[in-house]
């Protein structure tokens, strides 16, 4: 999610809350929708602005996807700097920068077709 709308908490606190909808108990399941709205309107946010964002965001997931196969497949070819940087896109929770996305794309391209 964007960081303009919710931070790195924010937004994996809505993504607990959303899953707890699904709760076989009523009541828990009522209390999450409504913790989860008030999350959204403390912001200033509708669910439509919400909503939105995550349509229109690159896949949040497919920066940490990338960056295990390249530590999968190339971890011994990483320079000190490359290796640190990749490590740390493993344990990134939000959407990259666009600066964070070309240098692990370039990373991979590099290093494409060179399975160690």
């Amino acid at each position: 999610m964007s960081n303009d709308l919710l931070d790195a908490d924010q937004g994996k606190r809505l993504a607990n809350l959303l899953g707890m909808m699904g709760s076989s108990h009523d009541g828990e399941a009522l209390n999450a929708a409504r913790l989860a709205d008030r999350l959204v309107r403390a912001r200033g946010l509708t669910w439509h602005e919400v909503i939105n964002a995550l349509a229109a965001a690159p896949e949040i997931g497919g920066a940490q996807q990338l960056a295990r196969t390249i530590l999968r497949d190339h971890s011994s070819v990483l320079d000190e700097r490359e290796a640190h940087f990749v490590q740390s896109m493993t344990r990134w929770h939000g959407v990259p920068s666009e600066k964070q996305r070309r240098w692990l794309d370039n990373i991979a391209a590099r290093y494409r077709g060179t399975a160690v």
